[in-house]
């Protein structure tokens, strides 16, 4: 769904030349989402513990196909801007009735391989259609007539996706083989709920894990530039080397990841963390303080980098593993809590690519070094987090076998 939001990014070259607006027009429609789509976030939580998360992620899917298609139009700025805007309200929507649609079918030691299976799935099929079409269409990518092949494409996954969602996901099989989403059905959501959802644990906790992974995840997508401006890696790989990041290493790495948090780690989203920030920090010290500065070191340079993501998406599946780490959450609050922690973790879209980018402007090439450092320093913010969740979840284990 994110890629209908991020077609201005993922395609920006073609996507600027199709509709004809300048830089700053292209940064002002993530923001006209952003402003709306950033606390929005916690009311499409709120609504996923009071309606059922199938029709919420159903019509969320059929709403944004629909604001796709109407891209179709090539409108003004100002126009294109409205539309970005009421995506807001489907992708507030979306992400915690998918968590909890997701989570429903299976335990908590099958979290891990659950989410990164979604991530995998989701990884093949953005890397073949983004690169497909790109192959396909070539330098027409770039007209009215090829940007509406883009468009389309893209479009129809949703909507259809929406419409399928409504037949093959079995809502009521699932609640009925889940005892806490049972359990949760039977809980009357209040007023107090919300203001329980600010005293649990698990939202501020949750909230700082998926800031720091969020950060990170912001700050990786200046590996592309870095490797351009620094070892003269070509436009063209850049590119490829961008839509790899973002989505074909997670193919891999995200499914890893999972199975080692269920299997090796114990189920224990924390220590998955902690695997994925040391892996960062060591390989980001390499690129950044060891490789020369040299086009001839471009090749050990890109390793590098792609060891430094793959490190990243390991921990793919924590931001929604996160929420079931503590026996003492709420289930029927589940949906407003990771409402609250993700209007509270992605709030550094606000600020963020701003200090970034006048580290870059000040700078210059010095300036990567800064946003690498944020990088992993975000990611220790998310293991100090993990560290804190997971002595909470000792107590519990130790509170619960002295009781047995």
């Amino acid at each position: 769904m994110y890629n209908i939001l991020y077609l201005c990014v993922i395609f920006y070259v073609p996507f600027q030349s199709a509709f004809g607006y300048t830089n700053e027009q292209m940064g002002g429609l993530l923001a006209a989402y952003a402003l709306i789509g950033t606390p929005l976030l916690f009311f499409g939580g709120l609504l996923s513990d009071l309606i059922n998360p199938k029709v919420l992620l159903s019509a969320s899917c059929i709403v944004t196909g629909l604001c796709g298609f109407s891209l179709l139009t090539f409108p003004s700025y100002n126009v294109a801007a409205v539309i970005f805007a009421i995506l807001a309200f489907p992708i507030s929507m979306h992400w915690s009735s998918y968590t909890k649609c997701i989570a429903m079918l299976g335990t908590n030691e099958e979290q891990g391989r659950l989410f990164g299976t979604s991530n995998t799935i989701d990884g093949i099929m953005t890397t073949v259609l983004t690169l497909g079409l790109t192959a396909i269409l070539g330098n027409s990518i770039g007209t009215k007539a090829g940007f509406s092949v883009v468009i389309v494409v893209l479009s129809s996954v949703y909507f259809l996706t929406g419409i399928g969602l409504i037949f093959f996901y079995d809502y009521k099989k699932y609640a009925a083989l889940n005892p806490q989403a049972v359990k949760a059905k039977n809980e009357k959501f209040t007023l107090k709920s919300i203001i329980d959802c600010f005293k649990e644990p698990i939202t501020w906790l949750a909230a700082c894990m998926v800031m720091g992974s969020y950060m990170a995840s912001s700050c990786l997508t200046y590996l592309s530039p870095y490797l351009n401006s620094v070892y003269v890696l070509p436009v063209a790989l850049a590119s490829a080397f961008g839509v790899i990041t973002r989505y074909g290493v997670k193919v891999v790495a995200a499914p890893l990841g999972g199975t080692l948090r269920d299997k090796a780690l114990g189920g224990s989203t924390p220590k998955l963390v902690w695997v994925a920030t040391a892996g960062m920090a060591v390989f980001t010290a390499v690129l950044v303080f060891v490789l020369p500065k040299s086009d001839a070191w471009v090749v050990p340079a890109v390793i590098t980098a792609l060891l430094i993501i793959f490190a990243f998406r390991l921990n793919n599946s924590s931001e929604s593993t996160v929420y079931y780490g503590l026996k003492r959450t709420p289930m029927h609050l589940i949906g407003t809590i990771i409402g609250l922690a993700c209007v509270i973790g992605y709030s550094s879209d606000l600020w963020l690519p701003r200090v970034i980018g006048g580290l870059l402007d000040r700078k210059g090439n010095d300036g990567y070094i800064y946003v690498f450092l944020i990088m992993v320093g975000a990611m220790v913010l998310a293991s100090a987090a993990g560290f804190i969740m997971y002595r909470m979840a000792k107590k519990e284990a130790a509170a619960e076998a002295e009781t047995a």
